[in-house]
């Protein structure tokens, strides 16, 4: 029953949205649960309690927390903090010191999305805060494979056998990458 529901499914709609709204599911599935978690609503009633403003926040910390971090995900139960990407971090104004934010930003819709979480990193980081945020880089893997410069695609996507498939690998990651960066864009967006 299952597999002929999905044929049809598939037969309306792509694999990639089908996957896209599966994982969009999940993310909230986990945020809701979160939410009524006691560890959670702790966590974010000590942080408002202390009214911090030197909290080193690791946005999109994934399953390997860091140590001394507030770590924050989308879904990784290992994380202090389960939010929805995009909408406001239950956090309050000018908390942190710092925010790391690595291979985040290309996991979400631009420019709605991708706006609105920059936007309330702006809010939680206190005057003088710092952002570290990586993406990867769209240009570098275009540039290396317009030039067929085999050593960096390797180096991009060691276990693509093919420069198209390097591409499709940084740019689609399966279905899970949503936008392409490159400096001249995110340097826009951030306003530098």
């Amino acid at each position: 029953m299952k597999q002929a529901i999905l044929k049809y499914a598939a037969r309306i709609a792509s694999v990639e949205i089908l996957q896209q709204a599966r994982w969009e599911l999940k993310l909230r599935a986990h945020a809701a649960r979160a939410a009524l978690n006691p560890r959670q609503r702790a966590t974010i009633a000590r942080i408002r309690a202390d009214r911090p403003t030197d909290l080193r926040i690791n946005l999109g910390c994934g399953p390997v927390p860091t140590p001394g971090w507030l770590n924050v995900d989308g879904v990784a139960a290992e994380a202090d903090l389960i939010q929805v990407f995009g909408r406001p971090l239950d956090l309050p104004d000018g908390c942190a010191a710092m925010v790391f934010c690595e291979h985040v930003l290309e996991h979400v819709d631009y420019p709605d999305v991708a706006r609105s979480l920059v936007a309330d990193v702006y809010r939680v980081l206190r005057p003088g805060g710092v952002l570290r945020l990586i993406v990867p880089d769209a240009e570098r893997a275009m540039r290396a494979y317009a030039d067929n410069d085999t050593d960096l695609l390797t180096q991009l996507a060691p276990s693509e056998k093919t420069p198209i498939e390097v591409v499709n690998k940084i740019f689609r990651e399966g279905g899970f990458h949503r936008f392409a960066w490159d400096y001249t864009l995110l340097a826009a967006e951030l306003r530098l």
